[in-house]
């Protein structure tokens, strides 16, 4: 743990140092601070609909969160891809190749360091746009309710950083390609919200960029067992994309048990997910059963 640990800590550390990082840090946070920003200034003076329709939905609140889950995974592409190139770049990859380091503490702490550095920033969109509705809150005499932001960040936000990073570290160990790595990425995030995020349960929606989590006022957060559900699918996924980049990553394996971890990782990932999924397509038969058998009732009286 010490050695994933440090390898985490000075990959954070070089990650933060980078120009492309702070510029993409810069941009990402930008702009739902800004469309938070806009619909808070529109709820304020009524702007949004009559009646308050839309502020009921507590939209100024989700809107910052939803757009900042898209514009995470092209951050995620550009920064989760360059994992391996940026050390070649430093002159820096031969000496930590050299250190008594398992391909799975090198791969896993170069893992957790990306994150730690993307979930920084996701944690300022948190905060700021806490603080907008706070304000807005202070003018508008609303409660102040913690849970949906918390709901936003957990279901939203953090599940489809753990799983784009993973994705993207598989992606750049296979094709050892910084560019390509990026262009994959995107293309698999293109293809899930225009076609394949509503169809076949929204088992491809990672980000949950489909379900309805925007929280009401009236009638608070509605059920969201099928999210946490895909949420976990997801997990596992991730668990299986990191097995498979250090069983890809072009380093010399340590003898013994060690150097099969990544596979142990991907087989235990994958047969986690195939799990999940099967429980919730029986889950799915069963109730689409019962809904054709009360129909069936339904008709037979009437009949």
């Amino acid at each position: 743990l010490s050695n994933i640990l440090g390898v985490a800590r000075y990959e954070r550390i070089m990650l933060m140092r980078t120009t492309r990082f702070r510029a993409l840090a810069v941009i990402g946070i930008s702009i739902p601070l800004l469309i938070g920003l806009g619909l808070a200034i529109a709820e304020t003076q009524g702007w949004l609909a009559a009646g308050g329709q839309l502020s009921a939905l507590g939209i100024s609140g989700f809107i910052p969160f939803y757009f900042y889950t898209y514009i995470q995974t092209i951050l995620i592409a550009f920064v989760a891809g360059n994992f391996r190139a940026a050390d070649e770049r430093a002159d820096v990859e031969e000496v930590i190749s050299a250190r008594p380091l398992t391909t799975a503490e090198l791969v896993t702490g170069k893992y957790v360091g990306v994150v730690e550095a993307l979930t920084i920033i996701s944690l300022c969109v948190f905060g700021l746009t806490l603080a907008i509705q706070a304000a807005k809150i202070s003018i508008t005499g609303e409660p102040f309710l913690l849970t949906p932001y918390l709901t936003y960040f957990a279901l939203m936000t953090f599940p489809a950083l753990i799983f784009m990073s993973a994705l993207t570290f598989s992606l750049g160990a296979t094709l050892r390609n910084t560019t390509a790595t990026a262009l994959v990425s995107i293309t698999y995030v293109i293809a899930v919200l225009f076609f394949l995020g509503t169809r076949y349960g929204g088992i491809f929606d990672f980000g949950a960029f489909f379900a309805p989590l925007y929280f009401s006022d009236m009638a608070g957060l509605g059920d969201v067992t099928r999210v946490l559900q895909i949420r976990v699918f997801y997990m596992a996924l991730s668990v299986a994309l990191l097995g498979f980049a250090i069983a890809r990553y072009p380093r010399l394996p340590k003898p013994g048990i060690l150097a099969k971890i990544g596979h142990v990782m991907a087989l235990a990932g994958i047969g986690g997910a195939v799990i999940l999924y099967t429980s919730m397509a029986q889950h799915d038969m069963a109730r689409d059963q019962n809904r054709a058998e009360l129909f069936a009732i339904q008709i037979s009286y009437g009949g």
